[in-house]
């Protein structure tokens, strides 16, 4: 089975959503504060995806009922 990517985030999307929003590109040592801001904020996603999958879970024994 091929591996699917369930979230990405690239250079492009970066830079698509600095022109909306401030108007310009960003620079290269920006684009490397993106990346560290990013995977600190993505730090506890195992976290966040073992909530996510117990929702399921309990979606479903309520449905059972």
């Amino acid at each position: 089975m091929e591996e699917r990517i369930l979230f990405k985030i690239t250079d492009d999307d970066a830079q698509f959503s600095a022109t909306h929003r401030i108007g310009r590109k960003l620079s290269n040592e920006e684009l490397n504060q993106v990346e560290r801001y990013l995977r600190y904020a993505l730090e506890d996603w195992g976290n966040l995806l073992g909530t996510i999958i117990e929702k399921f879970q309990a979606e479903k024994i309520i449905e059972e009922n």
